[in-house]
């Protein structure tokens, strides 16, 4: 009986690089290879910010977006409410959170409640929905803020109040698409928050999320 011959073949094609490896790299790979046209000067502070903040643009972890405002075309770096929750998770202190609202359209009220291993009583933060509702360049509210007006405001009381819990965590993160005004998205990659939000989560969906 012969003996059984395995041959070992080493794979040497490259690997992308990873957010820990190499984050400046990754996030000029992203704007060379998905279609970002973002203006020249603005290119670096959309690659030191991702890789200060160890964002991983693939992962939809950051956005470059330009809008057309009032003012003018304005560049923005956007993040999405779930990175938050994620490093909150991260830094070991998250003991659960739930999101809840009361009122119906402009009166809307979302409360966040969030526990903290490290801490005796719990976390609450309020936003009304007059305070952070977004607006058009006609002064009109946003598609999404007319459309859902409680998904949108417990988002940015997610937003708000997880900057407010976890400051060493999250300083110097990006702001959620949910607390910049709207504008009309001139250039940006395939996953944009804007392509995103034709198919948002439901409001069930981040209740279910919240429960732990």
């Amino acid at each position: 009986m012969s003996d059984l011959q395995i041959q070992v073949i080493e794979d040497n094609t490259p690997t992308a690089p990873t957010v820990q490896e190499n984050p400046k790299q990754l996030a000029l790979t992203y704007l060379k290879n998905m279609g970002v046209v973002i203006p020249e000067q603005f290119q670096t502070q959309f690659i030191e910010l991702a890789a200060a903040m160890k964002l991983n643009p693939f992962l939809n972890e950051i956005h470059a977006i330009t809008y057309n405002t009032k003012e003018g075309p304005v560049f923005k770096c956007v993040t999405g409410f779930m990175v938050y929750i994620k490093r909150a998770e991260r830094s070991g202190k998250l003991n659960g959170w739930e999101v809840t609202s009361s009122g119906s359209g402009e009166n809307v009220i979302s409360t966040l409640t969030i526990y903290r291993k490290d801490w005796d009583r719990p976390f609450k933060h309020s936003v009304r929905f007059r305070e952070v509702a977004q607006y058009d360049a006609n002064n009109q509210l946003s598609r999404l803020w007319r459309k859902m007006p409680v998904y949108m405001c417990e988002k940015a009381c997610i937003s708000q109040g997880f900057r407010l819990c976890f400051p060493d965590e999250l300083a110097g993160m990006p702001y959620t698409q949910e607390e910049l005004p709207e504008g009309t998205v001139l250039s940006s990659g395939m996953n944009a928050p804007e392509k995103q939000a034709e198919i948002p989560q439901t409001h069930d969906q981040i209740g279910r999320a919240s429960c732990r």
